[in-house]
């Protein structure tokens, strides 16, 4: 495993710890884990001995990670222990990818998929579907992967895509909407737009400010994603939006 793609999003394995470092990245946290906690519950439990990871996470810097896509934190109380430990060995043996990501805490799907991708020899479905449930479900991270080209090389004749063309099938253009507040991303860094123009005003206006709403155009086979639910949301390059034009909300 490449300890720079750890190191990149702050998820390195227990046995490549120093104790020195350990004691560093924990000093940062909340927590009040030792390093002789967990090796001493690797030793209880040698099965998980290769997934115990150490995070830059605030509240709770241990975790189990299977190599894949499956993520589960790890809280040092007994119960939960004895609990967690069964449930993540069959949910590591039982789930596909694209469930496991699912699964696994919002804060780490930018790394599973980044993960993933480097790792895993997936076909182009496979890939698309981890990185549809990724974008639609990361809370950071998204500058550290180009999901322009993800979709658009996964592309081709995507369920999403003919899905989008069954409901529009006499459209070539297609009129979509974005509601940008001040955190949001500007129309040039942005993927994200909606086919529900109320969905735009709701993100407009969703943290109590008057934000700007935009309309804009976009050939149908210029989409490079539909994710349908919950927002009707269009995924579109900033190239490809024709006459982008600010509205009244």
């Amino acid at each position: 495993m490449n300890i720079e793609l750890f190191a990149k999003y702050g998820v390195v394995p227990f046995k490549q710890l120093e104790r020195e470092f350990f004691d560093y990245v924990i000093r940062k946290s909340l927590s009040k884990i030792s390093y002789d906690d967990v090796a001493i519950l690797i030793k209880k439990h040698p099965e998980i001995a290769d997934d115990v990871f150490v995070t830059s996470g605030l509240l709770n810097p241990i975790i189990l990670f299977d190599g894949e896509a499956l993520i589960l934190e790890l809280f040092f109380e007994e119960s939960y222990i004895n609990r967690i430990i069964p449930k993540y060995l069959e949910l590591k043996n039982s789930l596909s990818l694209s469930d496991k990501l699912s699964i696994s805490p919002k804060v780490y799907r930018i790394f599973l998929l980044d993960f993933a991708m480097n790792y895993k020899d997936l076909p182009k479905d496979v890939l698309r579907s981890l990185a549809i449930v990724s974008y639609q479900n990361a809370e950071t991270g998204f500058e550290n992967l180009d999901f322009g080209k993800i979709f658009g090389d996964t592309k081709g004749n995507a369920e999403d895509i003919v899905e989008l063309k069954r409901e529009y099938p006499n459209d070539k253009v297609l009129k979509i909407f974005r509601g940008e507040a001040s955190k949001s991303l500007t129309l040039e860094e942005t993927l994200s737009w909606s086919l529900s123009k109320d969905q735009a005003k709701f993100f407009a206006t969703r943290f109590g400010e008057q934000g700007k709403l935009y309309s804009a155009e976009v050939l149908v086979d210029d989409v490079l994603a539909y994710l349908k639910k919950p927002e009707r949301e269009v995924l579109v390059l900033y190239n490809n939006l024709i006459d982008i034009r600010e509205e009244d909300r």
